[in-house]
């Protein structure tokens, strides 16, 4: 009956609608509703702040605002180890098979930083101030067409035999930063953790 069906599109549609502000809704879903939102002019973003603008070559990038990061993401095909020493001279590196920002699971993303006061290349400084972000700061990924913003829960020091992330899949939508303690250093890193909060069209 009609009103049979009403219930159900009515149930389904309060479905989705949960789904898409946990993040959970499919890409397509989430860029309808994003568009619905900010159709309706009813976006909001945590402390005032606004999408990036979007670069004329869309190139990914990472930004900290409360620790004055940004910088580009590069995306490596192989996790050789020579493949991605090199990238981390182009910026901060996304790790092969870990997933991509918006998507369910771990986003893996690991950077240089140093104490010296002058280098030639600016991206070994790229996570220089990656120690000093806070529980509740936001870390924004831009990729593709749109920015996705997640809220930092941790920020630890952990030796390298105990800094592994879990890269198993799951629904769960999480970003993880990782650099090291001392330039070149191998022995302790710095690892933060952080939470999927929403994704924003690029203005």
């Amino acid at each position: 009956s009609a009103r049979f069906f009403v219930t159900w599109f009515v149930l389904a549609l309060a479905v989705t609608a949960l789904l898409y502000r946990v993040g959970l809704t499919p890409r397509g879903v989430t860029e309808l509703g994003d568009w619905i939102l900010a159709l309706a002019g009813s976006r909001e973003t945590p402390g005032g702040e606004t999408p990036i603008l979007a670069a004329a070559d869309r190139s990914p990038r990472i930004i900290a605002p409360s620790v004055g990061i940004a910088a580009p993401i590069v995306f490596p095909e192989s996790a050789n180890l020579d493949v991605l020493n090199n990238a981390l001279t182009q910026g901060v590196v996304h790790y092969p098979g870990s997933a991509l920002p918006g998507d369910p699971g771990t986003v893996f993303l690991f950077g240089h930083s140093t104490g010296l006061k002058v280098v030639h290349n600016k991206n070994f400084e790229a996570f220089n101030r990656l120690s000093e972000l806070h529980d509740g700061d936001i870390v924004r990924l831009a990729y593709g067409e749109r920015e996705y913003w997640y809220r930092v829960r941790s920020v630890e020091l952990k030796r390298t035999d105990a800094a592994v992330v879990d890269l198993t899949p799951s629904g769960v939508r999480r970003l993880v930063l990782v650099t090291c303690n001392v330039f070149g250093g191998v022995d302790d890193r710095f690892i933060v953790t952080a939470e999927f909060m929403d994704s924003y069209p690029l203005q």
